[in-house]
């Protein structure tokens, strides 16, 4: 046990010490895919986040609703938390969401989707520096307006036995963000920006039954101004379950 732990602080360093002690960890998007009023969507999802670390992670929890044939609104949890608060290797993360938006399907299988939305979220992370052996610590506070775009499409499947998939989705969108931090506290060399803008490309694909899917998810982060101290590094990628319901 004390080998497995020793392993654990060893890599919880290694990733922070590379990923620049970060304020700013991404959310997965949601992509309901709506086709008319009623729906509702309800997904559970596991991320790698950073450069795709198993060490860095958070379950994000996603719902939607059409709440007409046209206009859908959303509400989204993050959560993630490495390491003890007492350990000198620590991160820990919350954000929630909502927001509002519009959807139509195109030739009864192409979707076309966009929201926008606000949400609040707070991190702090604190890892052993490899110079002089001091904690390096960063914690600080956020606002995030964000507006996405989503290109996708719904397909049936034929399956010849009875557990075979019956559906597959997937699609395209981008996430553009505009981030305002607040209550910033650390001990590193620089300042970190008040305010910074980021796009965030993002593919998924999901396959299943019509009321259950499985997700996978992947996307990339960009940021306007560079600032080191304030995001992560490189992105996401997830894995998750979608329940689809309808209200009528």
């Amino acid at each position: 046990m004390n080998n497995i732990r020793a392993i654990k602080w060893y890599l919880l360093i290694c990733i922070f010490s590379c990923s620049c002690t970060p304020i700013y960890f991404p959310n997965v998007i949601n992509t309901p895919l709506f086709t008319e009023k009623g729906q509702i969507s309800a997904a559970a999802n596991f991320s790698f986040l950073g450069s795709f670390n198993i060490e860095l992670n958070s379950v994000d929890l996603q719902s939607a609703m059409a709440a007409t044939d046209n206009v859908a609104v959303m509400y989204n949890y993050s959560y993630g938390k490495m390491g003890r608060s007492a350990d000198h290797a620590f991160h820990e993360h919350k954000y929630q969401e909502t927001g509002v938006g519009y959807y139509r399907t195109f030739f009864n299988k192409y979707n076309f989707e966009s929201y926008v939305g606000y949400g609040k979220g707070c991190s702090e992370t604190r890892n052993v520096g490899s110079a002089d052996h001091r904690d390096r610590e960063i914690k600080g506070d956020y606002d995030r307006w964000f507006f996405y775009p989503t290109i996708g499409f719904s397909m049936d499947l034929k399956g010849e036995n009875r557990f075979d998939p019956e559906r597959v989705e997937g699609g395209i969108t981008t996430r553009v963000c505009s981030l305002k931090y607040r209550n910033v506290e650390h001990n590193l060399k620089g300042t970190v920006l008040k305010e910074n803008w980021y796009i965030e490309p993002a593919i998924f694909v999901r396959a299943g039954w019509e009321h259950f899917l499985f997700q996978f998810q992947s996307g990339q982060i960009y940021a306007l101004f560079k600032d080191d101290l304030a995001e992560s590094s490189d992105g996401w990628l997830s894995f998750g379950i979608i329940f689809n319901f309808d209200l009528y």
